[in-house]
């Protein structure tokens, strides 16, 4: 086994080994991945002895001669190490699409050497604590533990309905789907701790199963840079949508637009949308319906960027898209996407898909926002308008619901509380 794989330091009683696992994700691309998941393990290095080790398809590594993977790569290494944590990877018999795994290819997600190869890694680092990104890697833990390490703490973070999400995509076919059904309850059963990014996704999976812990900790946002001041001025009102937007993914176009068009009958509005997605498509979308004139379209390549753009604007929308089946309801009903703290660190008060469950919640609960349906966006108007009358106040109490909910140093310390109380002697 490569040296990298084992710590250098000692482990005392405040200072633990642990083990943060990617399982078949493909984390060196994924960005909003690496940022949800390496920042956690990188808060963690200064305190503890963290490795970081990435389990992913053999399709899209270095073996086959992907420069961009190998930079990616060296990135995320050096940040991680920067930090005072350690990575590594190895590599799955597997394509980078058998994420949502059938029966067959389940197999080659889950073999024999790979599991060893996790168990040397354990054994050889004496991890104490493992913080599992999603059902394949609590899989592996949970079985690991069950067989070798009996005192193994592991944490499930499933960060979503990755079933309900499969079968959206059409992926599962009926014994796929038994299989995985009753996985799910094994892990949520038998892990020692469960994080939710939200609290109706958490009292969903509570209503199915019996969790032994389960912690509320919502996707963070980098707080500190979006505390610059608002530049918007008093007229005419921004509103704008920050990340990916087209007309497959989670978030569409249409829906987007067709909140703007209805703001654009009622207040003397402008509109920016700050995407890495096709402008002109956008911009085509937009003239159709005579927005084009009123409508920015930025980029922004870093979260630094993203806060500079954010103080030109009084509004934040998530639209999201309409649910057609009760799948589509159920992932809408647990999702909080990231961009959620982000607009609320801004001092942005979000206007929102009330489906959106997650983030719906905080708005309507600390009235930072206005929630409506699709189809009904006008409904959301009366609650814009009592907003600009205490506008100031209202964008203090986003800011102060994003450093309670979405700030990366306190949902730290919650799960690292959480670690000391299961790692203790």
């Amino acid at each position: 086994m490569p040296d990298n794989y084992t710590f250098m330091k000692q482990t005392t009683a405040n200072r633990k080994n642990l083990l943060f696992l990617s399982y078949g994700e493909d984390l060196l691309q994924n960005k909003i991945l690496q940022n949800q998941f390496t920042a956690f393990a990188m808060s963690f290095a200064n305190k503890h002895n963290v490795l970081v080790h990435s389990v992913l398809p053999i399709s899209r590594t270095r073996l086959f001669k992907n420069k961009q993977w190998n930079d990616d790569r060296k990135s995320l290494q050096a940040s991680i190490e920067a930090a005072g944590g350690k990575f590594s990877y190895s590599t799955l018999p597997a394509l980078a699409s058998w994420l949502y795994t059938n029966f067959i290819q389940f197999l080659l997600f889950h073999h024999l050497y790979s599991y060893l190869k996790l168990l040397t890694i354990l054994k050889k680092n004496k991890i104490q604590y493992v913080y599992c990104r999603g059902y394949h890697a609590t899989l592996v833990m949970n079985v690991i533990k069950s067989l070798f390490i009996k005192d193994l703490k592991i944490q499930f973070d499933p960060r979503g309905l990755f079933i309900e999400e499969g079968l959206y995509l059409k992926k599962f076919d009926p014994l796929s789907l038994k299989i995985w059904r009753k996985i799910e309850r094994y892990l949520y059963q038998n892990s020692d701790l469960v994080t939710f990014v939200s609290e109706p996704f958490e009292r969903q999976i509570s209503n199915n199963f019996k969790i032994k812990n389960a912690l509320v900790v919502y996707t963070h946002a980098e707080i500190e840079k979006f505390s610059g001041k608002n530049t918007a001025g008093k007229t005419p009102l921004v509103f704008c949508y920050l990340g990916q937007l087209d007309n497959t993914g989670w978030h569409r176009t249409k829906y987007v637009l067709q909140l703007f068009e209805v703001l654009n009958k009622n207040f003397d509005a402008r509109f920016k949308i700050i995407t890495q997605s096709n402008h002109e498509d956008i911009k085509n979308q937009a003239k159709a319906l005579g927005l084009d004139e009123k409508l920015t379209l930025a980029q922004a390549k870093n979260s630094t960027e993203v806060a500079t753009q954010l103080t030109q604007c009084h509004f934040a929308v998530m639209s999201y898209r309409t649910s057609d089946s009760y799948i589509d309801e159920a992932i809408a009903a647990t999702v909080v996407a990231s961009k959620s703290g982000e607009y609320l660190a801004a001092g942005l008060p979000m206007i929102c898909n009330s489906q959106l469950r997650g983030i719906a919640d905080l708005i309507e609960r600390y009235k930072v926002g206005a929630t409506y349906s699709i189809g009904e966006e006008s409904s959301a108007v009366t609650s814009i308008r009592g907003m600009l009358v205490e506008y100031d106040t209202v964008s203090d109490r986003a800011r102060s619901v994003a450093k309670n909910h979405f700030d990366l140093k306190k949902n730290v310390q919650f799960i690292e509380d959480e670690i000391n109380r299961l790692c203790a002697p």
